[in-house]
């Protein structure tokens, strides 16, 4: 992968959709089961507290009472939700990343070294990679190597050197 498409990737929303949009619909799922959690957890204390009056008014009374906290949740979601989703840019570009260049090497080409920026996951994974893509080079190099050897030896020359044996040993 060039640098330019390196640089385009760094500025694009998603870099691999379905993954980031997951990433992002699990993350609104858990702001809304913890906001829940507490509401009703708050409703359940003061039932506890004070069984006299119906449950509608605890949950009434706690929506009110939490409604400034909810209000600036609601606010801040599309801030932790960008930040989220920068964040994952670290997890999942660093792994487009490994899968372009194992595309390439598996389509015969060569891959090119792989290095993360410091704030990236998967350093190791990287470090790894290019050990890998170093080996099936060399071993690419080594058969086609034994391919020339193989070819230079034809079934003529191999029967000029079982002649030559032959001589020898008679």
């Amino acid at each position: 992968m060039d640098k330019q498409t390196q640089k385009s990737l760094r500025k694009k929303i998603y870099i691999n959709r379905e993954v980031q949009k997951k990433l992002i619909v699990q993350h609104i799922m858990h702001c809304c089961f913890y906001m829940s959690a507490i509401l009703l957890t708050v409703v359940i204390w003061a039932a506890l507290r004070d069984p006299s009056e119906p449950i509608v008014n605890y949950v009434y009374q706690a929506c009110l009472y939490f409604a400034p906290a909810i209000l600036a949740s609601l606010i801040l979601l599309p801030l932790f939700l960008y930040d989220h989703l920068k964040e994952s840019h670290r997890v999942v570009g660093p792994i487009h990343r490994i899968k372009a260049e194992m595309k390439a090497l598996a389509e015969g080409g060569s891959a090119k070294e792989i290095r993360f920026r410091k704030d990236d996951h998967w350093a190791d994974l990287a470090t790894e990679f290019n050990r890998l893509s170093n080996a099936v080079a060399e071993q690419r190099l080594e058969l086609q190597r034994l391919k020339i050897g193989a070819r230079s030896k034809t079934p003529s020359n191999f029967s000029d050197e079982q002649s030559k044996k032959a001589s020898f040993s008679g």
